[in-house]
């Protein structure tokens, strides 16, 4: 087993998807090469939880400052406030580990799609899988084949999903594994998504 090979299944089973992936993992085909796209947060679980909490420190205090000089009205508006602001931060860290992961072997396809705590997998014969430009899914990529798709690039902005789509139509049939896995890191990587090389 190649170095690259390791580094994929390790990073799956770090997921620890085994039971819920439509593929089994050890009976993937070696060598494997592969990339994950995360979604673009700018903070930690760590960081959303010292911010929320900040907030809801400071907006708490300045309603106890008005309950102390005769306006409760303004601490009740202030814990509605820390309720509301405690709902948005909890359903954005619900998509903090968001998620697509591409693996390609010689000849296949896996993915793997974590969007909160739903999971999709699919796995596609690299000769005979369809790429598509979906027009009426906020112009996704389709990947599709014998009656099985799974929809990538939802993690992209636009003009990064296009360069996704131009990657995998121009190099992902004949490409070796490797070179498909570079070619994507690299053209993804001039627009800023965050990609990291599987291996």
């Amino acid at each position: 087993m190649s170095h690259s090979s390791e580094t994929c299944i390790q990073a799956i089973n770090q997921l620890k998807l085994n039971g819920e992936l439509s593929f089994d993992i050890a009976q993937m085909p070696l060598p494997i090469c592969g990339l994950q796209i995360k979604r673009n947060c700018s903070g930690g679980p760590f960081q959303l939880i010292s911010a929320l909490g900040f907030l809801s420190l400071v907006t708490l205090i300045i309603g106890l400052g008005f309950l102390v000089v005769g306006v409760p009205w303004v601490l009740v508006f202030a814990m509605i406030e820390v309720l509301v602001m405690a709902i948005c931060f909890f359903v954005y860290a619900k998509h903090v580990t968001d998620k697509e992961i591409l693996l390609i072997s010689d000849y296949q396809l896996f993915v793997i799609k974590q969007m909160g705590k739903k999971i999709e997998s699919a796995v596609f014969n690299r000769a005979y899988v369809w790429i598509e430009w979906d027009e009426n899914t906020n112009q996704s990529i389709k990947l599709s084949s014998s009656g099985r798709g799974i929809f990538v690039g939802d993690l992209l902005n636009h003009q990064a999903r296009e360069v996704l789509y131009s990657a995998l139509k121009k190099k992902f049939r004949h490409a070796p594994a490797s070179k498909c896995v570079d070619e994507l890191h690299t053209s993804l990587n001039q627009y800023g998504v965050i990609v990291s090389p599987l291996g």
